[in-house]
C-alpha cells in the first residue's frame, strides 16, 4: 500500500476481476484512513486544550478506578469527537460529487470500461502469488501449532 500508486492498484484489482467501482472504493478508502486519523488527532487535541480527560484513570478526587468503570468513561468521554464524524462525513461527500463530476456514476448498458495498458498475469507473478499464500498459510498453522 505505501508502494503502490493508487491508480495501479484499482488498474491491478480490476485485471483480477474485481469491478471498477469496487476497486476504486477500496483505494480511496485505503488513501483517507491517514487523513481521518489526523482529523482524529486534531479534534482530541483540541478536546484535551478546553479540558476534556480523554485517560479515564482517576476521578474527581485523583482516586484511580476499576478497570470497567474506566472503560465505560474512556468511552464516553470520546463521545463529544463527534465532529470526526461530521468533517468526515462532509470530505466524503465532496470526494463523490467530485467523482460524479467526472462520470464515475455514469451506468451505459454494453459499454466496456477501456484501459491504455492491458495487464496480464506472469509466470513469475503467479510463482509469488502461490509463495504468498503458502508462507501466510504456514504462518498461521504455525501460530495455531505453537499455542
Amino acid at each position: 500500500l505505501f508502494t503502490t500508486s493508487q491508480t495501479k492498484l484499482v488498474r491491478g484489482l480490476t485485471s483480477l476481476g474485481v469491478p471498477y467501482k469496487a476497486g476504486l472504493t477500496l483505494a480511496t478508502a485505503l488513501r483517507y484512513i491517514p487523513v481521518f486519523f489526523s482529523i482524529f488527532q486534531s479534534v482530541s487535541e483540541a478536546q484535551r486544550a478546553r479540558g476534556l480527560d480523554l485517560s479515564g484513570k482517576v476521578n474527581a478526587a485523583g482516586k484511580k478506578r476499576n478497570i470497567f468503570v474506566r472503560l465505560v468513561d474512556r468511552f464516553k468521554s470520546y463521545l463529544p469527537i463527534i465532529a470526526v464524524l461530521i468533517r468526515a462525513y462532509k470530505m466524503s461527500q465532496s470526494v463523490g460529487w467530485a467523482m460524479e463530476s467526472r462520470g464515475l456514476n455514469l451506468n451505459r448498458n454494453g459499454v466496456k470500461r477501456t484501459y491504455r495498458v492491458n495487464l496480464t498475469m506472469r509466470i513469475a507473478d503467479w510463482i509469488i502469488l502461490v509463495i504468498t499464500i503458502a508462507a501466510t498459510a504456514g504462518s498461521v498453522w504455525l501460530m495455531t501449532w505453537l499455542s
